[in-house]
């Protein structure tokens, strides 16, 4: 039977997919929900250990052969063979907490995305709060031909510490092809999800909306994959890579590329 959501993991040489895999289990039980794992260039045996216990549960494993790690080209791939209308991208370190998928198919169906509204850290930062409840960074960009598009790319909840999350996101597996995708040119740490915001706004003309809570497992840079000095470096690399994009008029991603190009073992059904 074709599933009604199919929950994309990129994946490489991430531990916490146990912890995090244990616990999303138990929340989509409910969901008529596949998952699927692309292991990009990761550990095979390694990942054969995390998902051991999870024999009997609907996953379903992408292996793509791969030197270093482009989250956007796995995503890609993950979308490619992925079942069901709707996809749920989600982060191998966020347990979800809350998430009302019937709403999300809803939201979706009428022609929106939803990114997860709140993620809070399993370790809190350290600090005191204050006057200010709430602060968010975004932006707007207005094409010649009237076409606008407005993302928020950060928000600050500093009642309980937690942060938006924009790189988590609901939405039809239709509308992100009919955008082509991630774009895999935006290698290393950070941009490639609010390009696929601003793509997707300008094609459907909204802003994604925010649903649900999760928990990140903490951790320091070392567990990113960044290019140059630092990731906040790496991000604004892959930022200015896409207004120099934007600027010539080009707003499809790599999907098309990436599965034409790209050699990977094609996942099973559970």
């Amino acid at each position: 039977m074709t599933p009604r959501v199919s929950i994309v993991i990129a994946w490489r040489n991430r531990a916490e997919l146990g912890t995090t895999l244990a616990a999303n289990l138990d929340l989509v039980a409910a969901w008529d929900a596949e998952i699927v794992i692309v292991n990009y260039g990761g550990d095979p045996a390694a990942l054969e250990a995390l998902l051991a216990p999870f024999e009997n549960a609907p996953v379903r494993l992408l292996e793509v052969a791969a030197d270093g790690f482009n989250k956007s080209r796995a995503l890609n791939l993950g979308a490619h063979v992925a079942r069901a209308p709707y996809l749920l991208l989600l982060d191998a370190d966020v347990i979800l907490t809350d998430f009302d998928v019937e709403r999300a198919i809803a939201e979706a169906h009428a022609g929106g995305w939803l990114t997860l509204g709140k993620v809070r850290e399993s370790v809190p930062p350290p600090g005191k709060r204050g006057q200010i409840a709430e602060y968010a960074n975004s932006f707007d960009i207005v094409l010649g031909d009237g076409r606008r598009a407005r993302v928020e790319t950060k928000r600050h909840y500093f009642d309980d510490g937690a942060r938006s999350c924009p790189g988590i996101m609901f939405l039809r597996r239709a509308d992100l092809l009919a955008i082509g995708g991630f774009n895999s040119l935006l290698v290393g740490w950070g941009w490639e999800d609010v390009d696929v915001h601003v793509r997707l706004g300008l094609a459907l003309g909204r802003p994604a909306a925010g649903l649900g809570e999760g928990v990140h497992l903490s951790h320091g840079d070392e567990q990113r994959f960044f290019i140059g000095d630092s990731p906040g470096a790496n991000n604004q690399r892959n930022q200015h890579i896409c207004m120099r994009l934007y600027d010539a008029g080009q707003f499809e991603g790599s999907y098309a590329q990436d599965v034409a190009a790209f050699s990977y073992r094609a996942a099973q059904p559970a």
